[in-house]
Order: structure tokens, then C-alpha cells, then sequence
């Protein structure tokens, strides 16, 4: 009889989350940085991800993309962007959060982002749309490097600035 209870439970559970599921066609990330001497950008259209609605209110989001799918139009610096994070050893950068509020367009998340082997509390805000079956998250946000132990290059004996700018859209689509 508990063995029963616990299935239904468990399946009323299930059938009131709704999950998105990232549409890659129409989502990406992109990072800017910094050098004294120039700026870059890269993007990744690789991004892969899922956010969850428990009672119509955003409750868990993963998001993750390979190291290596973003480009900024130039190999020898990619190249070196790749062994700088030890995409080897580790080559996705992660989000997740089960700490999520919305407010009216807003949404704001508490969880892990992790890259090149480190996880950090992190904190940011999204706009958030709803259109037709559809989720669209915008934002953006800026990191440090140094944050996740990366040794931050330099050109002509000057490192690079601390601060990479993130730019995001992430289009879910009902699953």
C-alpha cells in the first residue's frame, strides 16, 4: 500500500513540473575580454540546457556549454583559450540553481557555476519572456578568472584584465 502511495505522489509531482528544453538554434553565449592592447568576443551557439517549472514558477535551471565550441574569429587565440582553462581535463562550463525567484520580467538564481574544475557561488539576473510555449532568458553578467585559479594570459609581458563580460540569450521551448 505505501509502495502506491508513493508512485501517485510521485507521479502528481511529475505531472505539475513542466520542463523547457534549450532550442540551440536560437541561443547563445557570448564573453568579451580585456587586453590594454585589444578586445575580443567569442560566442558559442553550442549551449545546451533545461529549466524547470514547478506550479508555473521557475524552480531548477543546468546550463552548459563546451570550452571549445566558442569562436572568436581567431584559432591561434582559441587555441590558447583552450589550454588556459585545461578543456582537457575539464570542458564544459556549467550553471545550476534550484534557487530561483521571479518578479514581474525578472528573474534572479543562486547556484554553482563551475569552469576549468572550479565551482563558485554564483548569483545573476535574467529577463525573462513568455511567449507561446516558450521561454526566453536575456542577460548578462561579468566574472573574474582569477576566481576559478585560471592564470590569466598576457601579451607583451601585460596579463589581460580580471573581468570577462558575459552576454546571453537562452530560448526554451515546452518539451
Amino acid at each position: 500500500m505505501k509502495k502506491i502511495i508513493f508512485i501517485t505522489l510521485l507521479f502528481i509531482q511529475l505531472s505539475q513540473a513542466q520542463q523547457f528544453v534549450l532550442d540551440t538554434d536560437k541561443s547563445f553565449i557570448t564573453y568579451s575580454g580585456s587586453h590594454p592592447l585589444h578586445d575580443w568576443e567569442g560566442t558559442s551557439n553550442d549551449v545546451k540546457g533545461i529549466f524547470i517549472f514547478q506550479d508555473e514558477i521557475p524552480s531548477r535551471i543546468a546550463i552548459s556549454t563546451s570550452v571549445n565550441s566558442f569562436n572568436s574569429k581567431n584559432s591561434s587565440r582559441d587555441a590558447h583559450s583552450l589550454e588556459i582553462l585545461d578543456a582537457i581535463n575539464f570542458p564544459k562550463v556549467t550553471f545550476y540553481s534550484d534557487q530561483i525567484s521571479l518578479k514581474e520580467n525578472s528573474v534572479s538564481y543562486s547556484g554553482k557555476l563551475s569552469l576549468s574544475g572550479v565551482s563558485i557561488d554564483f548569483r545573476t539576473e535574467s529577463e525573462i519572456i513568455f511567449d507561446k510555449g516558450v521561454v526566453v532568458l536575456k542577460g548578462n553578467f561579468k566574472v573574474n578568472p582569477s576566481d576559478f585559479g585560471i592564470k590569466l594570459p598576457s601579451f607583451m609581458l601585460v596579463k589581460m584584465k580580471d573581468e570577462l563580460s558575459l552576454m546571453y540569450n537562452l530560448n526554451f521551448k515546452m518539451n
